[in-house]
């Protein structure tokens, strides 16, 4: 486990635009997948310029195989998982677990007390990963999507393609 470096960042973003397709943007099919893409690849992007304090990546021989973003709440003296990915071919492998508790590695070695992170009801797998390294549930919300009739599938409010 190791922080991203510039050279990975190409990889990282491939990374983002396939493995992703359990959240609720994906799962609204108003969302063309396209732009659903190109949000994880412009989130791992911004993170690893600096929105995430840090951006940790398995090495293997040399290649990054995943990611994993972790923020920092100061006044709280928490951290927080954002993003985690594993390449797919890298799956299987318990790598999704090695990114979890190098997350939290980071974590304590920068003092923090809590570390959060936010999933998905429908991903079962990121679930068990997160409880088999030590998190529990601690609140479940529901998220909604309204979209008006005048709006066209793939549109945003205030920006049209």
């Amino acid at each position: 486990m190791r922080t991203h470096r510039e050279a990975d960042i190409d990889a990282l973003r491939a990374i983002a635009r396939v493995s992703h397709t359990d959240t609720r943007f994906y799962a609204d099919l108003r969302f063309p997948r396209d732009r659903c893409d190109d949000l994880y690849d412009t989130w791992i992007d911004r993170s690893c310029q600096g929105w995430a304090q840090t951006v940790l990546v398995p090495d293997v021989a040399g290649r990054a195989q995943g990611y994993v973003t972790v923020h920092v709440d100061d006044a709280r003296s928490r951290g927080s998982i954002g993003l985690i990915a594993v390449a797919e071919e890298a799956r299987g492998r318990g790598v999704g677990a090695a990114l979890v508790r190098g997350a939290v590695a980071w974590c304590h070695a920068h003092e923090l007390n809590t570390v959060s992170v936010v999933t998905q009801g429908r991903n079962i797998g990121a679930q068990r990963v997160f409880q088999q390294c030590g998190f529990r549930t601690s609140k479940v919300e529901f998220w909604f999507h309204k979209w008006y009739a005048e709006e066209e599938p793939g549109t945003f409010a205030g920006s049209r393609r």
